[in-house]
């Protein structure tokens, strides 16, 4: 005859079983409630820099067992028209708790110059419709389960976005100023506004920052215009001697069409 103690472990080991062997035998069917399941929260745009557009992508997934999990790569894939232009495995270590449904925030993004490579009227239109795709293989303990995949997608149009930044032209103001203009512009379709712009120029290792104005052209683009660049600092005769011209600007941007704004940040040597 058992231990009695030895028997309700027994009887413990085997309840869990059960448990495990129906999320195997059926895990498709989420109204048991023993499925973990993966679900896209929203996705939006962060950030927008010269080379690349930012999403921010929130998630939920409920881990419905009686085990911490731990969950280190996410795979977010990015399909257009079936196929597949875009992979980022995102790596990390994120404990999804037992019987819990964790919120988790993950970073991805999308190359500009990639899509206008690859995308054959990236240029020519507002939006295109991109797929979103999350997936992960939950890492489940062997003995029991082995491995689980989830995927989740969501379709979501994102504005053709290519910036392009130029030097228009620097010339001398009286007494001793500079005055630099730069016009930023969007080579597709989709309009755009700015906020402030805060900058930092350095000119011959010399560094000079503030916030500068802006003025909208006929064609939708903004010059960006720093005419408070003092001489004085780095000599009089410094603009023909000028060679080495690296500005860094910070902003936000508002698209057509989309409820919030942007933050633009990049860096560009002239």
């Amino acid at each position: 005859m058992l231990h009695k103690g030895l028997s309700l472990k027994y009887v413990f080991i085997f309840l869990i079983a059960i448990v495990f062997s129906a999320c195997i035998k059926n895990p498709s069917v989420e109204e048991t409630n023993l499925s973990p399941t993966l679900k896209i929260n929203s996705i939006q745009i962060s950030g927008i820099g010269l080379d690349s557009i930012d999403l921010d992508i929130s998630i939920n997934i409920k881990n419905p067992y009686p085990i911490d999990i731990n969950l280190k790569d996410i795979m977010v894939n990015v399909y257009y028209q079936d196929r597949i232009i875009n992979s980022n495995n995102i790596t990390g270590d994120i404990k999804l708790k037992s019987f819990v449904s964790s919120d988790i925030k993950l970073d991805s993004a999308l190359s500009t110059i990639d899509l206008a490579k690859i995308i054959k009227d990236y240029t020519s239109v507002e939006y295109l419709p991109f797929k979103i795709e999350v997936a992960f293989t939950l890492p489940l303990p062997k003995n029991i389960l082995g491995n689980y995949q989830l995927k989740d997608s969501i379709v979501l149009n994102i504005p053709t976005i290519n910036p392009q930044f130029t030097l228009k032209s620097m010339e001398f103001q009286p007494p001793l100023n500079i005055k630099s203009v730069f016009n930023i512009k969007n080579n597709t379709e989709k309009n755009f506004t700015i906020d402030d712009i805060y900058y930092n120029i350095n000119l011959n290792d010399k560094s000079f920052n503030g916030i500068a104005a802006s003025v909208k052209n006929d064609d939708g683009s903004f010059d960006i215009i720093l005419d408070d660049l003092n001489l004085f600092s780095i000599g009089v005769n410094a603009l023909k001697d000028i060679t080495n011209i690296e500005l860094e600007i910070k902003t936000n941007i508002q698209l057509d069409g989309i409820p919030y704004k942007i933050p633009l940040d990049f860096k560009k040597k002239f």
